[in-house]
């Protein structure tokens, strides 16, 4: 092991109610979680049947990373997460919605999004009948929770979807044992998590 540096390396599988340790021999290995997306059906020029009759969310790379440094013992330098994926719905499977969401100033790396706020999507500047996104998440329970907007002949929609994303994540621990100078590195912990595809059913509100 070298002079200037420790290292703890665990995986961890999240689940909704349980946190499960996987053995340390899978370290520096990311595990892919993959799931079956149900296909979509074809969009119609009239799309009201699309718009109304049982919607789906697809969510085909979910991925979540924070990272936590400490310059001093006492020193918190850098502390952030990021939560990012791509946002389809069957409504116009055309329309490429991009949601990221960023948590900060946390001193333990399960302390990040620890409450839902709304953050806004980017919805490209297309003709399609999607019209805003928002999303929120809480890191304690993998929920995620999607509300889109879209309009489709002179009808406007209201679609929530929530999911709870079984997360499969890495951990890395750094400690520096012969930090001396504050501005180094003193320790650091950054969790990485696999890609994950899902899905979500999708409530529809007629708006107007």
């Amino acid at each position: 092991m070298s002079k200037n540096s420790i290292l703890v390396s665990h995986i961890y599988a999240f689940k909704p109610t349980t946190m499960y340790l996987l053995p340390s021999l899978l370290s520096f290995a990311l595990l892919t979680h993959a799931v079956a997306l149900p296909s979509l059906h074809p969009r119609h020029d009239n799309c009201t049947n699309d718009c109304t009759t049982n919607p789906i969310y697809l969510l085909p790379q979910v991925r979540y990373s924070s990272i936590i440094i400490y310059s001093t013992p006492a020193h918190l330098a850098v502390s952030s997460a990021t939560i990012e994926f791509n946002l389809l719905n069957s409504v116009d499977r055309s329309v490429n919605v991009s949601c990221v969401g960023y948590s900060s100033s946390q001193q333990s790396s399960g302390a990040f999004f620890a409450f839902p706020y709304s953050i806004p999507c980017t919805v490209p500047g297309t003709s399609g009948p999607i019209t805003a996104a928002n999303f929120s998440f809480t890191l304690w329970d993998r929920t995620l929770q999607i509300n889109e907007t879209w309009a489709c002949d002179e009808d406007n929609y209201l679609g929530v979807g929530t999911k709870t994303l079984e997360l499969v994540c890495e951990t890395l621990r750094y400690q520096n044992p012969n930090w001396t100078t504050p501005g180094d590195i003193y320790s650091s912990e950054s969790a990485s998590c696999s890609p994950y595809s899902t899905y979500s059913e999708v409530n529809v509100t007629q708006l107007d």
